[in-house]
């Protein structure tokens, strides 16, 4: 039978005993500054009650009921998905996610990623042969984007793709990594030469509920989070940025990024394309104090990596902070300016 006290702890920093039975903690809900909610737990279940009177997100749970909205919105902010909690409290009550989908089919559920396995032949770069033509050429394009080859566990693979595999051969295999796991992955097209595709995505896996460096979207801790758009873009940045992959992030990202209680400042490419992720995040509940979107002057450079290769990555930090817009209209304003073609 599961302890409810450690499976809550694995998720959650809970502070000390309160003479009424909570373990207290900051909540992420609300995202209070003052640790005013807590978990109580008895012989029959657990629960847990914000008691900040602006909030006051609360839930119990008994073996026998399946958990509610409020407990899924809860362990969400921490990236534990309706699926976990089912597969952990599955002993005490039916699957009640797949009810829930039926019921409401556009109801977002999200759904913690597969594990899968890089290509076949897939080596780490920091073991491969350095007399190698190809290891070379990898190196030397990530030195060319000012990325360190050994800053992030990239991979190279020169074996010939198995049976429904795509040929990920002359390309840097980056991995994402979610708990210490693979769940997807791409490859960089490394030579100088032209080709029709310079990314080369994992086959078969969805990226709408997948970011790049997803573990900081529930890392607690202060530091604000940085949203960028390219994978290059974040690793500079690593402690720091996720990455979206995509100019426009899609209903089930928007999700995930809102039960994060990290604040969010997204750094957008100065082109058209990056103005339709401004115009999303403009959408979003700026009052909650957990949006921004900052618009540094790069100089020369376009984006975040150029501006990194250029100026380091504790410079072009600073230069985020210094590039925040101050209101949703400001931000608006700077999109005008800053993201059109040129």
């Amino acid at each position: 039978m599961i302890d409810l006290h450690s499976f809550v702890t694995q998720h959650f920093h809970l502070g000390k005993k309160s003479p009424s039975g909570f373990y207290i903690l900051k909540c992420p809900i609300c995202h209070d500054s003052k640790p005013r909610a807590g978990f109580k737990f008895t012989i029959e279940g657990f629960g847990y009650n914000c008691f900040r009177g602006s909030c006051h997100h609360r839930f119990r749970w008994e073996p026998g009921n399946p958990p509610g909205k409020a407990m899924y919105a809860l362990f969400a902010t921490a990236g534990v998905s309706e699926f976990d909690i089912d597969s952990v409290l599955s002993e005490y009550y039916p699957s009640s996610t797949a009810i829930l989908e039926e019921k409401d089919p556009e109801r977002i559920v999200i759904k913690t990623p597969p594990w899968i396995p890089l290509p076949s032949g897939s080596v780490p770069l920091k073991d491969s042969n350095p007399d190698d033509h190809r290891t070379k050429a990898a190196v030397r394009f990530l030195l060319k984007k000012g990325l360190d080859p050994l800053g992030y566990p990239y991979y190279l693979t020169h074996k010939p793709p198995a049976k429904e595999e795509f040929d990920f051969r002359n390309r840097i295999i980056i991995p994402y990594d979610y708990r210490g796991k693979t769940v997807f992955y791409q490859g960089r097209w490394y030579w100088d030469s032209p080709t029709n595709i310079k990314y080369l995505n994992a086959p078969g896996v969805s990226r709408d509920q997948i970011f790049f460096n997803m573990d900081e979207l529930y890392r607690h801790t202060k530091d604000p989070l940085i949203l960028v758009e390219g994978v290059f873009d974040a690793v500079p940045l690593i402690g720091h940025a996720i990455s979206f992959n995509s100019n426009i992030l899609t209903k089930d990202q928007l999700y995930m990024l809102n039960q994060s209680p990290r604040k969010k400042i997204l750094v957008p490419d100065y082109d058209r394309a990056g103005r339709k992720t401004v115009d999303q995040i403009l959408e979003q509940d700026w009052e909650t104090g957990l949006w921004s979107v900052s618009f540094p002057d790069w100089g020369n450079s376009r984006d975040l990596g150029q501006a990194s290769k250029h100026y380091g990555p504790v410079k072009v930090a600073g230069m985020i902070y210094e590039g925040m817009a101050d209101s949703q209209i400001e931000a608006q304003v700077q999109s005008e300016i800053f993201c059109r073609d040129k």
